[in-house]
C-alpha cells in the first residue's frame, strides 16, 4: 500500500496549478461503479524513488503516467495548490536501476505490492484515486494485474496503452499520449509534498 500511497501523492503534487498543454488519454470501464471523464494525461520521471515506493527495488526509477479529470493541473509554484473533486488513474512504469528516462517501448507487467517476482527487471504499478470537498485523498481500487504498453517515447512524454484489473473486480482498458511535467519528485520521501509553501486546497 506504501507504492500506491506514495502514487496518490506524486499526483496530488501534480495537481498544482499550472500548464495549459493537456495530453490526451481514453479509459473504458469504470471503477468503484465510476467512470473516468479524462481532461489531461500527464507524465513525469520519477527517478531515484525512495525505499517506501519500490520497497526492495531502491534503485529502480521509473515514469509516473497521471490521467485525471481536471485539465491544468501541471506546474509547481512557491504554494502548490491540490485540486478538490478530483479522480485521477494514476500509472507508474518502472526499470529496476535504470532512469525514468530511459524507459523504452515495452510492455510492462503490472503487479501489487506484495507480487513483485524476485529478479523482476521492469514493472508497473496503477491505482486509482479522488480528492474529496477538502483535497484529502482517498483511494477508489488499485491494479492487482494486467499490463501497460508503451509504444513511443519523446523524453518524458509518452505514448501507449493499459489494460487494468483493479482490486474492486472492475476492468478498465484505454490509452495515453502524455505531455511532459517535470517536477521535482525528492521532497516527496520527506513528506514536504515537493513545495516550498504551504499545501492549498482550492
Amino acid at each position: 500500500m506504501k507504492k500506491i500511497a506514495t502514487l496518490a501523492t506524486v499526483a496530488a503534487i501534480m495537481a498544482c496549478t499550472g500548464s495549459n498543454h493537456n495530453g490526451t488519454a481514453t479509459v473504458t470501464g469504470t471503477v468503484g461503479g465510476r467512470t473516468l471523464s479524462v481532461a489531461e494525461a500527464l507524465s513525469t520521471p520519477i527517478d531515484g524513488l525512495c525505499q517506501q515506493v519500490f520497497g526492495n527495488f531502491v534503485g529502480a526509477s521509473g515514469l509516473g503516467i497521471w490521467i485525471s479529470n481536471v485539465a491544468g493541473t501541471c506546474g509547481l509554484n512557491s504554494t502548490c495548490s491540490v485540486q478538490a473533486n478530483t479522480v485521477t488513474l494514476a500509472l507508474a512504469v518502472w526499470v529496476n536501476g535504470s532512469s525514468g528516462s530511459n524507459i523504452t517501448v515495452n510492455t510492462y507487467p503490472v503487479y501489487t505490492a506484495t507480487t513483485v517476482p524476485p529478479g523482476a527487471q521492469f514493472g508497473a504499478f496503477a491505482a486509482e484515486f479522488e480528492t474529496d470537498l477538502a483535497c484529502a485523498l482517498t483511494p477508489v481500487a488499485t491494479a492487482s494485474g494486467g499490463s501497460v504498453t508503451v509504444t513511443s517515447v519523446n523524453g518524458s512524454a509518452v505514448a501507449g496503452s493499459f489494460t487494468l484489473v483493479m482490486s474492486d473486480g472492475s476492468n478498465v482498458s484505454g490509452s495515453f499520449n502524455t505531455v511532459s511535467c517535470v517536477i521535482n519528485t525528492a521532497p516527496i520521501c520527506s513528506g514536504s509534498f515537493g513545495c516550498t509553501g504551504p499545501v492549498q486546497c482550492s
